[in-house]
């Protein structure tokens, strides 16, 4: 692991413009990030949140297979309930949902996004 301090970096981008402007654009991302995870949690409908957090993960993580995007991490309904904020039941039951409409599936411990047109119609939907 690497640090570096916040005098260093503002010396490097007064030194470097291309350098400031790369650092502009990677901060400006994470907020981006930041905003749309916010969005997705505050104020939604649970199904909304979870739909949400399926489709940034598959975007970001999701490794195509013939099967769609398989989120390449295991992930628990104890884990998205932690990240939509919501109970482990309502996280079970809105997933099975999304199974049995063959919208998601599991593989071992993965999760696939075997639709994700309908995935983010489901989001559209709610």
């Amino acid at each position: 692991m690497w640090r570096v301090s916040w005098d260093d970096l503002q010396w490097l981008a007064s030194r470097d413009s291309l350098f400031g402007l790369h650092l502009l654009r990677l901060v400006v991302h994470k907020l981006d990030q930041a905003y749309h995870k916010d969005r997705c949690i505050a104020g939604e409908k649970v199904e909304k949140r979870i739909a949400c957090i399926l489709l940034k993960m598959a975007g970001e993580i999701g490794i195509s297979d013939k099967c769609g995007l398989v989120i390449d991490t295991p992930l628990t309904n104890r884990d998205i309930a932690g990240l939509v904020g919501s109970t482990e039941e309502t996280v079970s039951r809105i997933m099975s949902r999304l199974k049995k409409e063959e919208i998601i599936a599991t593989e071992g411990k993965y999760l696939v996004v075997k639709d994700k047109e309908s995935l983010l119609a489901y989001f559209d939907g709610i």
